[in-house]
């Protein structure tokens, strides 16, 4: 399995392209990233099998309803984070003065299912819908975690009490071989979190 990153200019969010030599799934689309991606999968002749947002915060899904329309797909979401599709105040839109809501058709996801073999874990306290993609060596985790840093949780709808139990359980899933594609920022290892990220330690352990 491997990935394609686009980085919005803004935002500094991160979409993906995970895919092998025929299929591929979109995670986290950002508007300036989708034409991008449509570029990217015909060029490389892959079929599109879904879209999925890790969480339902704007600068993740902005290019939703353009690549569902394009390529005919469906929007797959945690059932915990649908409703941020339709919420502007919920989604974060307005604080860019946008009153964004989703229009493509959504199916919720849930822990243990699966896409192109990768394994659905629900991480709360971002959002309370916030998931993570795990396959072999590779984890996408959304905002959950960062080299650096973790995701915020004094946002609509954030709890800090779920971002430290998902933190822990999120690393039962880390090795040293493991690939972390986040939702900002670069990819990284357990060595990078052990070596940057004093935030995350000492948020587990308060």
């Amino acid at each position: 399995m491997q990935f394609k990153k686009f980085t919005h200019p803004i935002f500094n969010s991160n979409s993906y392209i995970i895919y092998d030599s025929q299929n591929c799934i979109i995670v986290d689309p950002t508007d300036i990233a989708s034409q991008h991606i449509i570029y990217f999968v015909e060029k490389n002749n892959l079929k599109p099998i879904c879209i999925v947002n890790t969480h339902g915060h704007y600068d993740h899904i902005s290019g939703n309803d353009i690549l569902a329309s394009y390529f005919n797909l469906e929007i797959y979401i945690h059932e915990e984070d649908s409703k941020f599709l339709s919420d502007p105040s919920l989604n974060l839109s307005t604080y860019y003065k946008e009153k964004f809501v989703v229009n493509s058709k959504l199916r919720h996801i849930n822990e243990n299912q699966r896409f192109m073999n990768f394994k659905i874990i629900h991480v709360p306290g971002h959002t309370p819908g916030s998931i993570c993609l795990k396959y072999e060596n590779m984890l996408i985790c959304g905002d959950l975690i960062f080299s650096d840093s973790i995701g915020r949780v004094d946002l609509p709808l954030s709890s800090e009490k779920d971002m430290k139990m998902s933190l822990k359980k999120i690393m039962n899933y880390i090795d040293k071989n493991t690939i972390i594609l986040p939702g900002h920022g670069k990819f990284f290892y357990l060595e990078n979190l052990y070596r940057e990220n004093e935030i995350l330690w000492s948020f587990i352990n308060s």
